[in-house]
This record gives structure tokens, sequence and C-alpha cells, in this order.
């Protein structure tokens, strides 16, 4: 969809949530537009929605020749049906998109083309199916009250648009309506009854389903640490030394206040012309947990350092080449580990969003196994068959 550089017309999805507060002046009608978390209802929208006749096509340039009135060849090649209603080869060319299936033609061999196209077809069925199931459950499911309820949102919709779409005229709003890819006004307030529909069953069907406990958040956060811990970058700089006497002389300089580097470049074994730089290693979890260097007493005397600090003499073990070391944090960036309060209500979305997922597919399955349709391979296999004669290479 397109929107225009007119500032007076407002983008019609901007339209597509009503108030609360038209559904609150409707007694006993139990449920809203959105629900308490949002986000969750607009996944299972975006999910379950997506390329049917309840969402937005993109509007499409046929700029190439064959596919110029093709799908209208094809417009009596039923290839199925969803609860009694036919569903067309031509419909579903439509939804995915005729300009992208004749470029797909173009540019796939004949076996390429094949195996991208059922792979589409077959997603683009089974979100119409499920939408349709949906749709017809949610419809059969509204009371005498809910079905006024929903007529009066419809008809301030439809003066919504009307005023702010068409600037107060009915033809102007079907005018623009119709330049974003609708087929009308009467199309989009359709397309508004749908989306109320999946809202209500989403609410009726899924969220009673959806219980996360502060035991569960709880329970996540400490199973996965390394989401909570912010990458590190850290600039080390090393002395390694052999014998009593130079480590001596090494505590004696730094005691003294000299710079890590001087020192290393005076004493160390290690990289001794670069004042003992070993580099800047970048972690996937905070300093605390340090285990980039080979010897693990100068890693455990690492992890509590912080910027600007160097460790006291380390013994090395069971090392022939050094007897000890020190090392030096020349820069830290990240590192710090979020509390559980600092992501207590994110992760607790995260959780619902998740649970939500599993409870849709769950919902999903058994709403494809109890429901009357034409099996989706046997429609997806007609669908390919049409498009393989209009927009796939000759043979």
């Amino acid at each position: 969809m397109t929107t225009s550089s007119n500032p007076t017309r407002l983008p019609i999805l901007a339209l597509t949530v009503l108030t609360t507060s038209t559904f609150t002046a409707c007694n006993n009608f139990n449920f809203q537009t959105e629900p308490a978390d949002q986000s969750d209802v607009r996944h299972f929208v975006r999910r379950s929605t997506t390329n049917f006749e309840g969402s937005k096509p993109k509007a499409e340039k046929k700029t190439a020749k064959s596919a110029v009135g093709a799908a209208d060849k094809i417009v009596d090649a039923m290839v199925g049906q969803i609860n009694g209603t036919p569903v067309y080869a031509s419909q579903v060319i439509k939804r995915i998109g005729e300009q992208s299936v004749t470029e797909l033609g173009r540019t796939r061999s004949r076996l390429g083309f094949k195996a991208e196209m059922t792979q589409i077809v077959t997603q683009t069925l089974r979100a119409q199916v499920i939408n349709g199931l949906v749709l017809a459950q949610a419809t059969r499911d509204l009371t005498e009250q809910q079905h006024f309820v929903i007529k009066t949102l419809l008809e301030k919709y439809r003066e919504r648009l009307i005023a702010e779409v068409g600037q107060g005229s009915a033809a102007i709003a079907e005018k623009k309506l119709r330049e974003d890819g609708l087929k009308g006004l009467e199309d989009a307030v359709e397309r508004q009854r749908r989306r109320i529909l999946v809202r209500k069953y989403t609410q009726d069907k899924i969220y009673p389903k959806i219980h996360i406990s502060k035991r569960d958040v709880e329970r996540y956060y400490r199973d996965h640490p390394e989401e909570f811990s912010e990458k590190t970058q850290v600039t080390v700089r090393m002395i390694l030394v052999r014998g009593k006497r130079l480590a001596d002389m090494v505590d004696k300089a730094l005691a003294a206040g000299k710079p890590f580097k001087n020192v290393a470049a005076s004493y160390s074994a290690y990289k001794k012309s670069q004042g003992g730089l070993y580099g800047t290693i970048k972690m996937d979890k905070p300093l605390s947990e340090f285990d980039a260097l080979n010897w693990p007493e100068l890693n455990e005397a690492t992890r509590s350092l912080t910027e600007g600090k160097h460790t006291p003499r380390t013994a090395i073990k069971n090392n022939p080449n050094f007897d000890f070391g020190w090392i030096y944090i020349e820069k830290l960036i990240g590192g710090k580990k979020q509390t559980l309060a600092d992501v207590f209500l994110s992760l607790e979305r995260k959780l619902r969003a998740m649970e939500f997922n599993r409870e849709s597919n769950k919902y999903q399955i058994e709403l494809l196994s109890k429901n009357n349709y034409t099996d989706i391979r046997v429609m997806t296999d007609r669908v390919i068959d049409v498009a393989m004669t209009l927009y796939a290479k000759p043979t």
C-alpha cells in the first residue's frame, strides 16, 4: 500500500483499530479491539491472516505481456473448497501476485519454477484455509447481540473512512481506497470485519490457555544466562616472566605507578616490543566468565578486574617457560549482566509470545483436523498445473 504525500490524507492502516470506548459502550459484549498484550494478537493476526482476502494485497503493475490477463483465463479453474466455499486458481495466483509469478516463470527453469511455486502455493493455501476456517467458526459463535455490535462498529468505521480518507466524500474515499490496492469502500469495511473476528476468536480460543507465572520468568532467566549479558570487548596487556627476581622487579615498578605497558616493555618475555599487548578479545559473555588465555590461573585472576586495573602477581603452574604473570585491562566495553528486575517485563512478554505461538500451532492443527476442506496438497497440485501452463517456460 502506498501513502500519499498529501498531509491531510491519513494512512488507511491507521484506521484499522477501532476505539475501545466504542466497545465499552455496548453492554455485555465481552471482547475488545485489542487484548491486554496487543503484541501477541498482532503476531497472531500476521501469522493467520497473511495473503487472504482480509489482508491487503500489494498493488502491482502488470508490465510483462504474458502476465496481463493471464489469471482471467483461469477464472473457472476451481481447485477445491473451504467449508463449501470454492477456491479458484486465479484467486491463489492473484493473492501471491501475478507479476511475481510471471517473473518467476521468466527467470527459472520449468523444474525450478515448479519447485519454488509449490512451496509458495502451499503456504498461501494453508493460510487461506486456516483463515477461512477461523472466520467461519468465529462467525458461527457470534451471538445476536455481538452481530449487532459488529454492525454498529463497522458503520462507524465506514463513516471514519469517508471522513478521514475521503475528506467527507464517499466517492473520494472509494477512489483513494482503490488507488491503495483495495476494491473500494465496502471491501475495506469487509476487511475490517474479518480483522475484528480474528481478534475476537484469538481472545476466546488462545488467550485463556496462556499462563506465565513469576516462577516461569525466574526459571527462564536462570536457565539462559547468556541472553542477559552484554557482549564483552576487552583489550588486554600481559606480563610473563620467569624467576622470582624478575617478578619482584615487576611488582616494584607497578607499585611505583609506572604504566603497565612500559613495565611490560622492560621486563616481559611476552611481546616486549609491543608493551605486552595481547589484543582485543570479543566475548559473548561477561568478563566474570573470562577464559580466553591458555593459563587457568590468569583467567581466574582477570575475571574480577575493571578497566585500568591489573592483577597481582599470579603464579603459573606446570609451565616450563613462565613462572609468574600479570594481566592488565586497558579497555573494557560492555560485559554487564542485566538483572532479573531489568528484564522481567520484557521477558514475561517474550514467554507469553512463545506460549502464544505454541497454542496457536496446536489450535491450527486441531482446526485443520476437524473441518471440511479440500486437502491442501491436492489444491496445490491443481494450482501448479495451471501455473505451469500459463507462466512456466515452454518445454
